[in-house]
């Protein structure tokens, strides 16, 4: 994670939504509004914080990499599985 992503992530929490005025007012002295705006949408798009209506951002509750890889697997697997039955393999 960028350092710009660093400092905004550290300012947002999961449960508590934090408006786009806060942000710019808490980091203006650190980062240009230009900076916090792209930063934010790097932290949407890799999924570590979310966008609420009204332009409230939260920190994104997810699960490990590991574990998503894992249950995928599993998944796929499974359809091979339910596949090679269907076509009487």
């Amino acid at each position: 994670m960028a350092l710009d992503e660093q400092k905004i992530f550290a300012v947002l929490q999961a449960d508590e939504p934090t408006h786009i005025e806060e942000l710019v007012e808490r980091l203006v002295a650190e980062l240009s509004s230009s900076q916090i705006f792209a930063a934010l949408f790097e932290l949407e798009l890799s999924g570590r914080i979310r966008v609420l209506p009204g332009k409230y951002y939260v920190r994104a509750i997810s699960r490990p990499l590991a574990f998503s890889y894992q249950a995928s697997e599993e998944h796929h697997r499974q359809v091979f599985r339910n596949l090679s039955v269907w076509k009487g393999t």
